[in-house]
């Protein structure tokens, strides 16, 4: 995994250099206030300065995310779904969590065939962040992949009661679509910086 902190202005700090810069803070004790999909924890921390003092935690599986970006059709493969955030729906990059043992490369493939239909051709990885790092675990993986080939309609998978849509833009789309979903943002800035060396 990149030891690294992705910034919207291409600046890149190390993680060492950050630890530097701020006072160490011990975490002296946890208690599990909710346990479902995800869990909530109230945690006790000790500061810098030695006060104690409490901080909330929701620890959530680790996640993938992938602009897909079709090679025959030329045009970048979203999705949109209803969000619980926002409750609307959002217009994103296709993502999902890593299950148990499974490496990220292969959960990104697996997901993109899930809500898609299409099968990987190549995989790039753009950054390996922390969307929330004040309140959440979530580390992500954000990937550029190119598809050509579709196995399947896509949608997402009706056990899990997933109810996508998929959206086809051009490069012009994807320069004026007004995102929401910041590792959508993240993954589109890529592009539109590297849109003409990929």
């Amino acid at each position: 995994m990149p030891n690294l902190i992705y910034l919207p202005n291409s600046l890149i700090l190390t993680a060492d250099f950050m630890a530097a810069k701020i006072p160490q803070m011990k975490i002296k004790g946890s208690d599990v206030i909710y346990s479902g999909y995800s869990k909530y924890l109230v945690l006790e921390v000790e500061t810098g300065k030695g006060k104690i003092v409490e901080r909330e935690l929701l620890v959530r599986r680790n996640a993938v995310a992938a602009m897909v970006y079709n090679t025959k059709a030329q045009e970048y493969v979203l999705v949109s779904q209803w969000r619980a955030g926002t409750n609307t729906a959002v217009l994103e990059i296709v993502a999902g969590v890593i299950d148990d043992d499974e490496a990220p490369e292969t959960a990104i493939q697996r997901e993109i065939e899930e809500e898609t239909g299409f099968k990987t051709d190549k995989l790039t990885l753009i950054v390996s962040c922390y969307m929330s790092p004040g309140v959440s675990t979530e580390l992500i993986h954000i990937y550029y992949c190119e598809v050509s080939g579709q196995v399947h309609a896509g949608g997402g998978l009706e056990h899990e009661d997933e109810e996508l849509t998929i959206h086809n833009l051009d490069f012009a789309a994807l320069q004026q679509a007004q995102f929401i979903d910041a590792k959508t943002i993240i993954a589109a800035d890529y592009i539109i910086k590297r849109h003409n060396t990929l």
